[in-house]
Formats: structure tokens, C-alpha cells, sequence
């Protein structure tokens, strides 16, 4: 799988300055709705997040931190307008993409597409990259950064760490070695388990991922060492799909020469349920949230 994320640092309030048919403000401003408010922030100017403002704190707190900033409400609609557009827009390139049209969601401003066989259509993955760009260019306002990998968390990482028109395009089969660089706190939003990683020396992924499943629940407990071996990014496994009737028929045609392991199944519906015994779970593996700051 070859997955393309496309990331627009502070889409919300670079949303509401591009709408602004008068002089938009040029200091500490706020997005989310009045102090008074029972809302959270949104998004935040330079000046502001220096004040120690951030997305997700209560409005009043924000406005204690920084009195002196302009407090503008939220147009939800006019986003999720911009972010469908946007959506249209990619669906002419690949009829893989997902993100979040809800500015509330820290997520927004982050776009996934697939492009895994699309080189014959739209040529080499750069290629690709610079006309995706350019044919949102006129539709959200900024420049993305972009990243490609094999994984969605590699994905993300490259694409937040890359530079606005330079692209990181991680080869293919090296997310791992990609990953293995960057901080081990990339990998959860857990201070305390921040803190340990740190005491136990994992300060980088590659240090984690060299540890064995044992090894990590014996430094942290299972739930965690769950969450950090989903989230190193190697995880390069074939997935197929067959029909329960010739689910047989398969494994005499292998003979036994291959282990195959039933991961899951296709139903009606959308979304992906992650099961233990039968039952939900949510693995909590969003990755690291990068719109904190």
C-alpha cells in the first residue's frame, strides 16, 4: 500500500483569514468563540500559541492566558464546504481518500489518499504530489506538506515533518527504517509514558521496535506495549480477501506450505471495528497529536 497525507498546518485559521472581506487581525488571535463561552480553542495564532495558548483548552482558560487576543467565532459549515470541495477534487485522482470536514477535530487539515497504481494514470509519485497540489491550490489556502509511505502512521510522520514543496517520499518497504530515527514520544500523547520510555533509554522508535512484545510488557503493561508495537510502523504483512466458501479449497491448494492468519472479515457498512474476543476495543493508536502545538 503506498498512502499519500497531505497536511495544512492551522487549516482552521487559515480558512477564516482567506474568507475575511475586511483587515483580518495581526495579533494574538483565538478561534473558537467568545471567552465566555463554553466551547474550546480551535486554532490559535503564532502569537498566541507564544502566550501558551492551545487547541483544545477551554476558551475562558485561553483568555486568561492571553487577554489581549481577539476571540473569533467558528464558521463550521463554510469549512466543511472548503473541505468537501477539496474532497471532490481528490476523488478525480483516487478513489481512496478520507479525512475530517469537522474543524473541531484535531485531525483536520490532515487528507490521505491512496496512490498505490496511479503512476500510469498521473506518473511518478512526485508528479502526483506537485499536480494533487496544484489542483487544490486555488480550493484551500497555503501550501501542503506532503509525505508517502507504506503505513498511515509513517505517512503522517513524514508528511509533518516534511517542508512545504519538498515532499518526503519514504521508499518502499523502509518504513521502519524511516521511523527508527524519530522520537519515541511520536508514538503516544501519554506524558507518564513518555517519561518512562525516556527512563528505560527507548528515546528513539527504533528502540522500541527492536524490543520484543515480552520485553515491552515488562517494562510497561500490556495495554501500552500493545499500543507501542501498533504504532512503529512495521507491519508489512500480504492481506487478501477470499469467500468463506473457499476458504477450504485454499489451504489444500497451499498445502500446508504457508501460514495464513483470518485477521478479519468484510462487512456492509464503513469504517474499521478492531475486536478482542468478540468485543470493541479501541486500540487508541491515533498517533501522535501534532496539532497540540
Amino acid at each position: 500500500m503506498r498512502l499519500l497525507h497531505l497536511h495544512w498546518p492551522h487549516l482552521p485559521l487559515a480558512l477564516m483569514q482567506a474568507r475575511a472581506s475586511a483587515s483580518f487581525p495581526t495579533g494574538p488571535t483565538i478561534l473558537g468563540g467568545q471567552p465566555w463561552m463554553p466551547g474550546t480553542v480551535i486554532d490559535a495564532s503564532p502569537e498566541a500559541r507564544a502566550l501558551g495558548v492551545r487547541r483544545g483548552m477551554a476558551l475562558g482558560a485561553a483568555h486568561r492566558l492571553a487577554p489581549e487576543a481577539v476571540f473569533l467565532d467558528p464558521e463550521p459549515d463554510a469549512d466543511a464546504t472548503a473541505i468537501e470541495t477539496a474532497f471532490e477534487r481528490l476523488a478525480a485522482f483516487s478513489p481512496g481518500v478520507c479525512g475530517t470536514a469537522d474543524p473541531h477535530d484535531p485531525a483536520f487539515g490532515l487528507f490521505e489518499v491512496q496512490v498505490d497504481g496511479l503512476g500510469p494514470l498521473w506518473g511518478a509519485e512526485p508528479v502526483l504530489v506537485q499536480r494533487i497540489g496544484g489542483a487544490l491550490e486555488r480550493l484551500l489556502p497555503g501550501e501542503p506538506r506532503a509525505g508517502i509511505a507504506g503505513t498511515r502512521f509513517a505517512a503522517t510522520v513524514a508528511a509533518f515533518h516534511a517542508a512545504p514543496g519538498q515532499p518526503i517520499l519514504v521508499p518502499v518497504g523502509d518504513d521502519a527504517a524511516f521511523l527508527a530515527s524519530y522520537p519515541a514520544g511520536l508514538l503516544t500523547t501519554d506524558p507518564d509514558v513518555r517519561a518512562r520510555l525516556n527512563r528505560f533509554g527507548l528515546r528513539r522508535i527504533g528502540a522500541v521496535a527492536e524490543l520484543a512484545r515480552s520485553a515491552l510488557v515488562a517494562r510497561f503493561d500490556a495495554a501500552t506495549a500493545e499500543r507501542l508495537a501498533l504504532g512503529g510502523g512495521d507491519d508489512y504483512e500480504l492481506v487478501f480477501t477470499v469467500p468463506p466458501s473457499a476458504e477450504r479449497r485454499l489451504e489444500t491448494a497451499l498445502g500446508g506450505g504457508v501460514r495464513i492468519t483470518r485477521i478479519g472479515e468484510i462487512v456492509s457498512g464503513n469504517g474499521v471495528r478492531c475486536l478482542r474476543d468478540g468485543r470493541p476495543v479501541d486500540t487508541g493508536i491515533p498517533g501522535y497529536d501534532h496539532f497540540a502545538g
